[in-house]
């Protein structure tokens, strides 16, 4: 039995996945388990992990990514959930499907409120799905979450701008400041 086997036949003893006497059983028994082992090993493996999943994002493959997302699943934290779903969301306005980016946008700043970079993001998908009043609305959240998580807002400040400038409406304060340090240099990264 190869070594990751064993290990995953020990796991599956341990968390009540084989009966007990199959973990150390003789030959009739070792068959059952080792089956089970390789289920759970190739499982494992073929369940993507958010790095995975981020670098099929990054090289542009992002029906991949969007697949690898979904396939991860609820994750533990609120703050990792987040990130999840917010990068899901990202995939679909990659691929120019901004209404399938709403969902996944919204609960991902309900996971994680103070993720500006998600506010952002969530933004652009309304506005791309017409939603301007909902697009503001989330850029103005976005730039609140990035000043009190010291997190860069210029991207944030930008297209709250340009959307403000396309409704008609002023620039709010938010927008100049943020487009300001952006032209001068001294926005935070």
């Amino acid at each position: 039995m190869d070594k990751r086997i064993a290990i995953a036949a020990l796991a599956l003893a341990f968390a009540g996945g084989l009966m007990a006497d199959e973990a150390a059983a003789p030959a009739s028994h070792t068959a059952k388990a080792e089956a089970k082992a390789k289920a759970v090993s190739a499982t494992a493996e073929a369940k993507p992990d958010m790095k995975a999943a981020k670098k099929l994002l990054d090289e542009g493959k992002f029906e991949e990514a969007a697949q690898a997302y979904q396939a991860i699943g609820t994750l533990n934290t609120k703050k990792a959930e987040g990130w999840r779903l917010n990068n899901l969301g990202l995939s679909y306005i990659k691929m120019n499907k901004p209404a399938d980016a709403v969902k996944p946008l919204e609960d991902a700043v309900a996971a994680d409120p103070k993720n500006a970079t998600a506010w952002n993001n969530l933004g652009v998908a309304y506005e791309n799905t017409q939603q301007a009043d909902k697009a503001l609305e989330a850029y103005r959240k976005a730039l609140e979450a990035a000043k009190q998580g010291d997190q860069p807002s210029e991207k944030v400040s930008m297209n709250l701008r340009k959307l403000e400038i396309k409704q008609g409406v002023t620039p709010s304060a938010e927008a100049e400041s943020g487009t300001a340090q952006a032209a001068s240099g001294t926005a935070k990264p």
